[in-house]
């Protein structure tokens, strides 16, 4: 079986629309860092013609003792991403990885669940050209897109790898035409690595709210 290129029926991403949605998410975040770099060429999206969605957190409601409730945010699971996946997966998905190893393990989860979908180009769980989802790293989505697009954080150092290079995390950011989940996580890793007594964990966890804020 012949391999399609990926989304070889997609116009490259600098010629499509972004979604106010997504571009307001990525100003609020990362893009003030980005106008703190020296000798970077300025690049105006066009504005959407359609609205988009952009899931950054999942709100969680609590009752205290005097009956107050109390509203948190925390962030989506990769568990709950895999059951949103298989509610989704005759639609378009790139799902970026930081690193091979999570891209590997994200697809391995994928094949557990039997969702066909090509990683790194490669067809997975009977992958074939009418398969729409696709895992890889942000280095190799630089000038693709998609409908929908996740960005995944499994371990510490995949939010090490998201908030080294500030570039790196704008190109994640600016993939998505319709849906965006910047942050799909390891159930407590963000939580844990807040807590911990390592002062490097924390100043990523902190680099990682300002690029990527959960709201």
């Amino acid at each position: 079986m012949a391999v399609p290129s990926l989304f070889e029926s997609v116009r490259p991403f600098n010629e499509c629309r972004v979604p106010k949605e997504v571009s307001d998410y990525v100003n609020s975040g990362v893009g003030k860092h980005l106008t703190r770099l020296t000798k970077r060429k300025e690049k105006q999206w066009l504005p959407a013609g359609h609205s988009g969605t952009l899931i950054a957190s999942k709100s969680t409601e609590q009752v205290d003792a005097n009956g107050r409730t109390k509203v948190s945010k925390r962030d989506v699971t990769i568990e709950e991403f895999f059951e949103f996946i298989k509610k989704t997966k005759h639609e378009e998905w790139l799902i970026m990885a930081p690193t091979r190893l999570t891209g590997k393990e994200i697809s391995t989860g994928l094949e557990a669940e039997g969702i066909p979908h090509f990683y790194r180009n490669i067809p997975v769980a009977e992958a074939n050209d009418q398969t729409r989802i696709h895992i890889r790293t942000i280095h190799t989505s630089k000038g693709l897109g998609a409908d929908n697009v996740a960005i995944i954080a499994k371990r510490s150092g995949d939010i090490f790898m998201l908030t080294s290079d500030v570039k790196l995390a704008y190109v994640a950011l600016t993939r998505a035409k319709k849906l965006l989940l910047p942050r799909v996580v390891t159930k407590g890793l963000v939580s844990s690595m807040r807590l911990s007594r390592r002062s490097n964990d924390a100043s990523l966890v902190a680099m990682y709210d300002s690029f990527f804020p959960d709201s």
